[in-house]
């Protein structure tokens, strides 16, 4: 019985703290009393270093998928005219294929290619290129440009040989063309007597002077020397070096 002047104490329940420490991996958070009698701060500290090593290790069921490039993609007809293995350094296991066409790096994936390969940016690339002329073919020359070039080397030639002037270029030229009108050869000739020149003094006369040279350094070949000083009509000073010798393969004396 309660006496008078007594103070009665509700007995309280006793107070569960809540450390967010699941109970084997469930939603369900284990109290403090039913835990051993250890200190808060240990409690906290372990609790603290659980979870960080979740954070590095992450989920151990789960696997990173590793993107990789096969080499078998460049002789695909799909890909083979456009696609090589990109340089750029793989990241997080994912490397990269690259597009010549668009000038792009790709992930090196099929799905990701094929993707690539119906886009209208790469569509509309590669038409220009199929389209456009590549630069070995410009310069590729066919025999009868070959022809003509000879032709008109041997044109000046003929200038050269027989001491006529490079203004004759200018009517003889024009002449063969109407003269020969069912040659295709003559019909291409375009030398006047700028380039006539040209071609005598940087072209004929270097390779000339260059194989001279080389004839008469050869052991056993003798020749004789002759110079001569003038001066001519712009009162300029000349030295003129003549040689006279035996060539061997024409048997005559040049």
């Amino acid at each position: 019985m309660i006496k008078r002047n007594q103070v009665v104490v509700p007995l309280l329940p006793q107070p569960v703290i809540d450390l967010g420490v699941p109970i084997n991996g469930g939603n369900f958070r284990r109290p403090l009393r039913q835990r051993q009698n250890k200190p808060l701060e240990m409690i906290l500290l372990q609790f603290l270093n659980q979870k960080e090593k979740r954070k590095k290790i992450g989920n151990p069921g789960k696997r990173e998928k590793k993107i990789g490039f096969v080499l078998s993609w460049i002789n695909n007809p799909k890909f083979k005219a456009w696609l090589e293995k990109s340089s750029k350094p793989a990241g997080r296991g994912t490397e990269f294929a690259f597009c010549n066409v668009c000038n792009m790096d790709v992930v090196a994936h099929k799905t990701v290619l094929i993707k690539h390969s119906n886009s209208e940016k790469h569509k509309l690339n590669w038409q220009k290129v199929s389209t456009s002329t590549k630069i070995t073919e410009l310069f590729t020359e066919n025999s009868e440009e070959i022809a003509v070039r000879i032709a008109e080397i041997k044109l000046c030639a003929l200038l050269a040989t027989n001491q006529l002037p490079f203004l004759l270029m200018d009517t003889l030229c024009p002449l063969l063309k109407n003269i020969f009108h069912d040659s295709k050869i003559a019909q291409q000739l375009s030398v006047r007597r700028t380039k006539a020149t040209a071609i005598v003094c940087n072209s004929l006369g270097t390779n000339f002077l260059i194989d001279f040279h080389n004839e008469l350094r050869e052991p056993g070949f003798f020749f004789s020397l002759i110079m001569d000083e003038t001066t001519d009509i712009f009162i300029k000073k000349q030295c003129a070096f003549s040689i006279i010798y035996y060539d061997n393969s024409a048997n005559m004396i040049g």
